[in-house]
């Protein structure tokens, strides 16, 4: 397994594939991200990660990525051993449903709030222009805009990935997410991992088909006056699966979950 080390060295890629280098049998630190035509390890699309993931998928290579998680993600003040990091096999996030047991999502302690049917306005969330580039969906904001528009005259608000010259996500949001998916009636996105919270606080969802909450939304916005209030149960037991601790990373927990997709 190649582990594409970035650059930067004091990136939490280098946590992740420090520990992945002790719990994956086999896998080499690569720095220069010349690639050997093998399995590999991916952190977000930085360096050259994206086009790399490009040539594996048009090969039909496997490939492990890693990025932030879909619950307790590293943020300032945080204890690193109390905090978890996505791990994906084959796809930048899963989006399907697999029959596993529901222990890591109870070790979570992540409160589900039950379905929302009052709501008035619609948070559209686009995700980074990296990920619009990955999908093809460049311009996908003003297109989704538009079409909401021929669908409903509910008040659309777009609230752009938190950033600043720092970090990215809720660590560099000024207003919380929490805020303003209050009294929302649906969220709208593209592959964004505030899906995924806001179906957790019960927001319905209109998304992709690569997003981590495709299988709990409507993917036609068509239909957004009738969202869709699906069981989330088997849903949020999958995601749990697919996040994981430093040391689960390092004691080989994960591969022994994740190693059947190589």
């Amino acid at each position: 397994m190649n582990l594409f080390y970035p650059v930067n060295r004091q990136s939490k890629a280098c946590w992740v594939f420090d520990a992945l280098l002790n719990g994956w049998p086999n896998s080499k630190k690569i720095d220069n991200y010349q690639w050997d035509g093998s399995t590999s390890t991916f952190w977000g699309l930085v360096g050259d990660s994206f086009n790399l993931i490009k040539r594996h998928q048009a090969q039909t290579v496997p490939f492990l990525f890693t990025d932030m998680p879909y619950w307790h993600r590293f943020m300032p003040n945080t204890p690193r051993k109390s905090c978890y990091w996505r791990a994906v096999p084959n796809a930048l996030h899963c989006n399907y449903i697999q029959n596993v047991e529901s222990d890591r999502f109870k070790k979570l302690n992540v409160v589900v709030k039950d379905w929302s049917t009052r709501g008035n306005h619609i948070l559209v969330c686009p995700s980074s222009f990296n990920m619009e580039r990955f999908y093809d969906q460049i311009g996908w904001t003003e297109r989704t805009v538009e079409t909401l528009k021929r669908h409903t005259d509910r008040p659309i608000r777009v609230r752009q990935k938190p950033r600043n010259f720092v970090t990215s996500g809720p660590a560099a949001a000024q207003i919380p997410l929490e805020k303003d998916l209050e009294n929302a009636h649906a969220i709208v996105s593209l592959v964004s991992i505030a899906a995924v919270d806001a179906v957790t606080l019960g927001i319905p969802s209109f998304a992709s088909i690569h997003s981590p909450a495709a299988p709990v939304s409507e993917l036609d916005l068509s239909l957004i006056e009738t969202p869709s209030y699906i069981d989330r149960t088997k849903w949020l037991n999958t995601l749990a699966y697919y996040q994981y601790t430093e040391q689960e990373l390092a004691s080989g927990q994960a591969y022994e979950f994740l190693k059947e997709k190589f």
